[in-house]
């Protein structure tokens, strides 16, 4: 049976909540398992006292679901909690998860600045990149080492690029944002480690960006997520400064097949005024 590590539910918003999780690391595969995420007002222990908001959950492909029931809900006193159910399909049974609430109050500021900045990636200068989120937790690879407590061939590694689990990575999330190539000398020195041929890329925060996650761009280009910054407002993230350094050509994640990102990628958010502010999330 899996063991969940951990569920966190993010920023409540106009929009919708982020729920996501993350297991410890397993020989089983997780293609053997199927979850369905609950919610309620009450912080019950009771799987009665809730109503199923997604069921048949894949977790060899998602790490995370946004719950949209709760766009346009406004009533301040509102709390949600969740519980995630984990059925195994061979028979291994079915768990629950804690129930999980929401911690951090809704910061309105914060929400604005972050609508601003989507209208302005949405309706004028975003471009469309596809992510491909690294696996930290799943089913080990097959030449992976118990007693090393790592993959036999590393970054080559065809089976898990390095990660030490199958796959590697995700299925490419969708953002949009702005790449920079020739970033000003006064950002480049907040970085530190900054090489010739490193880019900039500036994003809200529809999706956290993490340090050795793939992100495609329009010309096919493949980068590695070197550094992350993020601009803050109190505990709550209101954009990313990502510094990307190419892959290279022969590189094995260049492997990893990931459908050709196009401009028609941002068209799924040039009519969302709320895209992106549901994800204030704490660090």
């Amino acid at each position: 049976m899996l063991t969940l590590n951990g569920l966190s539910v993010r920023q409540f918003s106009p929009s919708f909540t982020t729920v996501s999780w993350a297991f410890a690391g397993t020989t089983e595969s997780l293609s053997d398992y199927t979850g369905n995420l609950y919610r309620s007002e009450l912080p019950s222990q009771n799987i009665a006292d809730y109503a199923l908001v997604v069921s048949g959950l894949n977790f060899n492909t998602t790490f995370q679901y946004n719950d949209s029931f709760v766009s346009g809900l406004t009533n301040k006193f509102s709390s949600y909690t969740y519980m995630l159910e984990i059925s195994g399909l061979l028979g291994q049974g079915v768990v629950y998860s804690a129930p999980v609430e929401m911690t951090v109050a809704s910061d309105n500021v914060a929400v604005e600045v972050v609508r601003q900045k989507n209208l302005i990636l949405t309706r004028f200068s975003g471009e469309p990149f596809k992510v491909l989120r690294e696996k930290t937790y799943g089913q080990y690879c097959t030449y992976y080492d118990f007693s090393l407590q790592q993959c036999t061939k590393g970054k080559t590694c065809p089976v898990c690029y390095g990660t030490n689990f199958i796959g590697g990575y995700y299925s490419p999330y969708t953002i949009l944002g702005q790449l920079n190539t020739q970033p000003r000398r006064s950002v480049i020195t907040t970085f530190g480690d900054w090489k010739d041929g490193d880019a900039l890329l500036e994003t809200t925060n529809v999706l956290s960006m993490k340090i050795n996650d793939i992100v495609v761009d329009l010309l096919g280009r493949r980068w590695l997520v070197n550094t992350v910054q993020n601009v803050n407002k109190a505990m709550f993230v209101i954009s990313q400064r990502v510094q990307l350094r190419l892959l290279d050509t022969v590189d094995a994640t260049q492997n990893i097949p990931v459908v050709n990102v196009t401009l028609a990628d941002s068209g799924q958010y040039s009519s969302d005024p709320n895209y992106g502010i549901s994800n204030i999330y704490p660090q």
